[in-house]
Formats: C-alpha cells, sequence, structure tokens
C-alpha cells in the first residue's frame, strides 16, 4: 500500500499524502458498500477504477467516517433506450474485481 508525500502541497492541517491501493473485491457484497482501509484519515479528493470494467464502476463513500467502496452496475435497456446505473445487488461476488483508489488527504 504505497503512500506519498506531497511536500509541495501543504494545507491548513499539514502536508498532503497520496495514496494507491489495490483491493480486491468481496465474495459477497454488502449493501452500501465495503470497508477499505485506507493510510489517509482525512480524503479531500480521489478516484476509484474497477478492474475488469465491464459494466462495472465504483465510487468511494467517505461520508460515514470509514471509507466504503460501493459499486454499480450499468445496464443496457436496448437500443434507442438509455442505459441505467444501480448499485450491485447484496450477496454479488466481486472477488474477480480489483479496486484501485488513488486518495489525497493528510
Amino acid at each position: 500500500m504505497p503512500t506519498f508525500e506531497l511536500p509541495i502541497v501543504r494545507g491548513k492541517k499539514g502536508i498532503f499524502k497520496l495514496a494507491i491501493v489495490d483491493v480486491t473485491g468481496p465474495s459477497s457484497y454488502a449493501a452500501g458498500g465495503f470497508t477499505v482501509n485506507l493510510p489517509i484519515k482525512t480524503i479531500v479528493a480521489y478516484a476509484v477504477k474497477a478492474r475488469p470494467m465491464a459494466n462495472l464502476i465504483a465510487d468511494l463513500d467517505t461520508s460515514g467516517g470509514t471509507p466504503k467502496v460501493v459499486a454499480y452496475q450499468i445496464v443496457s435497456a436496448g437500443s434507442g433506450t438509455p442505459a441505467t446505473i444501480s448499485e450491485i445487488p447484496a450477496g454479488t461476488d466481486l472477488s474477480g474485481y480489483t479496486f484501485q483508489i488513488w486518495a489525497i488527504g493528510y
């Protein structure tokens, strides 16, 4: 779990750090996401990438104090109809996915 200090960027609460973390998805997804451990206590910016990306996107929920990866599926409704995005159903096996998180904070 690499963490890099960004000494040029100073905030009111100290030096910002960049953490790049790869997390394997759970074998049984829980509604609302799965908890991840990051070496940054206060996250100010982030990006999450799911691999493989086939019809799956991810977000990081930082609202509860403990970060959680929330996975969403993209469902195509057919020709001429917009696709919908909804959270992955509880119980879905995501162990074949890796979620890469880039987080900046202090």
